[in-house]
């Protein structure tokens, strides 16, 4: 559709100093459309992830219902069984292999796991299962969950092994964000060894929050949108129970949820759709996170701003690809569209 990047300014957060007009390192100035067995996705909610072959996994909610889709290495669609949302879902991979989450009209958070072959087939879907302990969101928002795995990772380790995660979620009768740890090893793995939900101290929101892990940090990193719409940050070392003090990202604003990716390296970004394009999309912003031990946070952050010409973009996700951060960003006829956004 010959989508261009029109400008670009990046600055440093916390002294407002133009550092220079340029796009992120690796970002490419051109998008692709997104296709799923040779046909155009739309979709009304994305994410992604890759497997410890690279194999790129996608889940989405239909277009034109309310069905939970899946693919492998953008082959062909499956409607996940005995699954509606009206949210975008969340795929994740695990050493146990891949896991859907997603928000069940009840407002419960449910997942289950699926298999596939290399000719990018799928071939068996696990049966759902909920989230204990009275899990409970807004049934029109989604869950944000990161494996606290990574290829390679001793599969066995207690903290950091398996299909060990973190979920964290809106509560269903006020602006808190809770979450939980799932630590799940071997053949114990589930669903028995969810901890229970915790407050997270300070954090509100109208909307789901994002949420990243990173291997060489050892940290979870949360972005949520404010209930004053600024965007905050906060993260938390592995199996802690405190939090670090809530940052506010600069000036940036949205109403929507943000997204979050962090790559092996130990860098990163977080996207957003500007509060004043609200809901109806437009613009995005992105962000480059880098680890500062002195932050209370834990990171550095870089903005850049870029206007993004013949679409207002109705969401938008980030996948970790290596060193490598792709987004996904959807038109208003809900068609997707990707693009590397940035190189760690």
């Amino acid at each position: 559709m010959g989508i261009a990047l029109l400008s670009v300014l990046a600055v440093i957060i916390g002294t407002g100093t133009a550092a220079y007009a340029a796009p992120q390192p690796g970002e490419e100035s051109n998008w692709h459309q997104q296709y799923e067995n040779g046909a155009p996705l739309r979709h009304r909610g994305f994410s992604e992830t890759r497997d410890s072959y690279g194999r790129v996994l996608q889940a989405w909610r239909g277009y034109d219902n309310n069905n939970i889709w899946i693919s492998v290495d953008n082959g062909e669609p499956y409607a996940f069984p005995s699954a509606q949302s009206y949210a975008a879902p969340q795929v994740i991979f695990t050493a146990y292999g891949p896991r859907v989450y997603h928000t069940g009209t009840d407002g419960h958070i449910y997942y289950a796991g699926f298999t596939y072959d290399a000719y990018r087939h799928v071939t068996a879907f696990g049966t759902w299962q909920q989230v204990p302990n009275n899990v409970v969101t807004p049934n029109n928002q989604s869950p944000s969950v990161t494996p606290l795995w990574h290829p390679g990772q001793n599969t066995t380790d207690p903290d950091n092994g398996g299909e060990s995660v973190y979920l964290a979620w809106r509560g269903v009768n006020s602006t808190q964000i809770y979450g939980a740890y799932f630590y799940g090893v071997g053949a114990n793995r589930y669903p028995n060894n969810w901890h229970n939900p915790e407050a997270i101290p300070s954090v509100t929101s109208n909307v789901a929050p994002g949420i990243a892990y990173n291997q060489s940090w050892d940290r979870i990193v949360l972005t949520w949108a404010g209930e004053d719409s600024h965007v905050w940050v906060a993260s938390q070392l592995v199996g802690h129970s405190d939090w670090s003090s809530a940052e506010r990202v600069g000036s940036m604003t949205t109403v929507t949820r943000p997204a979050i990716a962090l790559t092996n390296d130990g860098g990163g970004q977080i996207a957003v759709i500007p509060a004043a394009n609200g809901i109806s999309g437009g613009t995005t912003e992105l962000i480059s996170i880098y680890r500062d031990s002195e932050r209370p946070s834990g990171v550095l952050y870089l903005l850049w701003t870029g206007e993004i010409s013949g679409n207002n973009w109705q969401d938008i996700f980030l996948s970790a690809n290596g060193t490598d951060v792709n987004m996904n960003a959807s038109t208003s006829q809900h068609y997707d569209y990707w693009k590397h956004s940035g190189s760690f």
